[in-house]
């Protein structure tokens, strides 16, 4: 009832959703905890204990990333690839967008999330969002756009943000 639609809208008499995606096991982690202060680190893909970006570059090559935890810290730069994808399982914190190898373009990823902790998604994101267990809050005070797929238990748009759901 507090919704705002610009543009068209239709109404159907009923609408039938999907199941939410699963998301893969999680295996033991195998690969211990890092953090990145300053300069560029790179890191394969594995299961992790935790990862945390305060400073710096985060270089993540394709392949499965699986972390316990893992805190992405305000203007930072996590580099991927287009096959780049990242599970959490307890604790996510996003707070810079995921670029391109190449440049400073967002890079279109899958994100897992199976916490139960609301996700707050505080940078720009394009990509495919799974949070089968968690409420996902997009967005700050300032513009941000978040396009892609969206799966959560519920999802909330900030005011002035843009949520842009792509197949």
């Amino acid at each position: 009832s507090d919704a705002t639609i610009t543009g068209t809208s239709t109404q159907f008499a009923s609408v039938l959703l999907p199941a939410l995606p699963t998301l893969p096991a999680f295996p033991n982690p195998t690969l211990g905890s890092f953090t990145v202060n300053s300069g560029t680190q790179s890191h394969g893909p594995g299961s992790y204990t935790s990862g945390t970006v305060n400073g710096g570059t985060l270089v993540l090559s394709a392949g499965d990333y699986f972390f316990q935890s893992l805190t992405i810290n305000a203007n930072v730069t996590v580099r991927v690839q287009p096959t780049t994808r990242i599970f959490v399982k307890n604790t996510l914190g996003f707070q810079s967008p995921f670029l391109a190898a190449s440049g400073s373009t967002v890079q279109r990823i899958t994100l897992g999330y199976a916490g139960t902790t609301t996700l707050s998604m505080l940078a720009t994101f394009n990509g495919t969002l799974i949070a089968p267990n968690a409420s996902v809050l997009f967005g700050t005070d300032t513009s941000l756009t978040f396009t892609g797929s969206f799966f959560a238990r519920t999802l909330e748009v900030n005011p002035g943000n843009n949520l842009v759901c792509s197949p």
